[in-house]
């Protein structure tokens, strides 16, 4: 079989997201059920009560005290929770099905809110006061129930309740997903219903009303989208009008926006947000644009853009009814000219350039002090796409039909592989992994691949698969895998697949030491440090050295 050689910037899996280095609890999968373990092995939930636990804090600067999870308790499982270290009179009044509170709940300062066509009656909602504080329990313990209220009444699944890091459950059970806003310390809940609900991080509500969509404000407060009802399907209005939600007061900017357009939230004090026009005898929702408005709901430039994304650092990208793209500053003004396609804008202050893009290929590498171009890459004889987007390690990756390079932030090529008589070479990347690539050899199930710097010099063994888990200070950590294949026969053509049950996974450094032999038929990377894998029938957390910190036989 013809041999080729590509270069494989490294895979990241998706599950890495969620697993930033914090010394929080681990969530882990078993045959019985999900778990949560202490870094060191020791259970803080009891195997075989919850369907599931997911973590839901994705920001690597939350302490681990406050690392919030999911929980679906186990059909199988007692109704009757373990309470969180709380008097038993501090019960928490729960939202009605509506989203709405009950009307003696004891939720501190209430306010009710009615538009003149009536749009929101019936609604009530609970703000702290201005102070930040309120007459409502800070804590609470789980309202006891006589019902299945963790499971849909049809029977298709397990509704959430939010956890902490004790592993103490801090809701019922009425949530399909949360969102945790580490940085205003608010929860967003989503429930079966389309609505969310603002909570604290102990589960207490801030904020519950008929809201399609909630986000922080950045000064205690939120924005919120209230749709015009249902329609005869059930499904919310098209359009909702934005309210600005703040010490009690309720204030509608007068912008309607698009009900499946959700708030993206505030990044330098600014937020995009999709504007519409609706029609309230029609019930219909025009076009619209996306404008940026301010902490207090202000429209900031009075502008409309068909595209717009939230501020990175000093720069937003912002496209015209053509869609020509640009770079806006924080007053709304257009800092481009030139006809680029789309922007990789990075960080701000992390020494990288800005990537523009053009539509025809090719692109630009332009200096974020003085927007100038630092270097200017064009399509090249034989090439009929070009384009360049940012890697976490201070590179450029450059992608044509011909092949893959890597730039400085100066625009130097560091290393270059092409594979022009190939049309079966592919390219991914990862962020955070300084230093190395992932070269490969071959086609298809019969490639191997190995680590190497960018002298391409060789740092590991060649295995049949290898992609990036995570990448802190100056060391790395790779997952391998390895597996047998076997004849398989596709209309009289022998071809050869991997035999299903014949993965083993394994993990080695940055230099391709061996942390854990291929010895394991199911991984899961956790955290830095520690792994949770399968042998037969066996599940264990094992540390980097190889110990084995909790075991399972299932």
């Amino acid at each position: 079989m013809k041999r080729t050689l590509a270069l494989i910037l490294c895979l990241t899996l998706l599950a890495l997201g969620a697993a930033a280095e914090s010394g929080a609890p681990l969530a882990v999968d078993t045959d019985e059920g999900g778990l949560l373990l202490t870094r060191e092995g020791v259970p803080l939930t009891a195997l075989g009560q919850y369907a599931t636990i997911a973590r839901i804090t994705y920001d690597e600067s939350c302490p681990a005290d406050r690392v919030l999870y999911a929980a679906a308790l186990s059909e199988n499982a007692a109704l009757s929770q373990p309470e969180a270290d709380t008097p038993a009179d501090q019960v928490e009044q729960w939202p009605q099905d509506d989203g709405s509170l009950p009307e003696d709940a004891d939720m501190g300062q209430v306010s009710d809110t009615e538009w003149e066509d009536g749009s929101l009656e019936g609604g009530t909602s609970f703000y702290p006061e201005e102070n930040g504080a309120s007459d409502a329990p800070e804590t609470q313990q789980i309202p006891s129930t006589e019902n299945d209220l963790g499971f849909f009444e049809d029977g298709s699944g397990a509704c959430l309740a939010l956890m902490n890091a004790k592993g103490e459950v801090l809701t019922d059970y009425l949530y399909l997903s949360f969102v945790h806003d580490v940085a205003n310390a608010v929860v967003f809940a989503y429930d079966m219903d389309g609505y969310v609900t603002a909570l604290d991080e102990t589960g207490r509500v801030l904020l519950a009303g008929g809201y399609a969509s909630l986000v922080s404000d950045g000064n205690g407060g939120y924005f919120g989208m209230m749709p015009e009802g249902t329609d005869e399907n059930g499904n919310l209005q098209a359009a909702s009008r934005l309210l600005h939600i703040s010490q009690g007061n309720v204030t509608d900017t007068g912008l309607w926006t698009g009900t499946y357009e959700p708030l993206v939230g505030f990044s330098q004090g600014l937020m995009c947000v999709y504007v519409c026009s609706y029609d309230q005898q029609t019930g219909q929702a025009g076009n619209g644009g996306y404008h940026y408005i301010d902490s207090t709901g202000t429209d900031a430039f009075g502008k409309e853009f068909s595209y717009a994304s939230n501020f990175q650092g000093a720069f937003a990208e912002v496209e015209d009814a053509e869609g020509q793209a640009y770079l806006i500053d924080k007053t709304g003004n257009y800092l481009t000219t030139d006809e680029y396609s789309y922007f990789d804008l990075g960080a701000e202050n992390d020494g990288m350039p800005i990537v523009a893009n053009r539509g025809e290929g090719g692109f630009d590498l332009i200096s974020k002090d003085s927007l100038q171009p630092i270097a200017q890459f064009a399509l090249q004889p034989g090439q009929t796409s070009l384009y360049a987007y940012l890697s976490g390690d201070g590179l450029v990756v450059a992608t044509s039909d011909t092949g893959v390079t890597l730039l400085s932030a100066q625009g130097e090529t560091l290393y270059s592989a092409s594979d022009e008589s190939s049309a079966h070479a592919w390219y991914s990347y990862s962020d955070g992994t300084p230093g190395r690539i992932i070269l490969s050899q071959g086609e298809g199930y019969q490639a191997l691949s190995c680590l190497a710097d960018y002298t391409g010099a060789e740092k590991s063994a060649w295995y049949q698969d290898i992609s990036a888990l995570s990448w802190t200070g100056d060391q790395g950590r790779y997952l391998v895998v390895a597996y047998e294949l076997a004849d398989t026969q596709y209309d009289g053509e022998t071809v050869q697949e991997p035999v299903a049950d014949s993965y083993r996974y394994g993990v080695i450094d940055q230099d391709g030491n061996v942390i854990l032999e291929t010895n394991y038929d199911y991984f899961n990377y956790l955290d830095s440090g520690r792994y949770w894998v399968g042998q037969g029938n066996t599940l264990m957390l094992m540390d980097e050295n190889g110990n084995e910190l909790y075991r399972l036989e299932n």
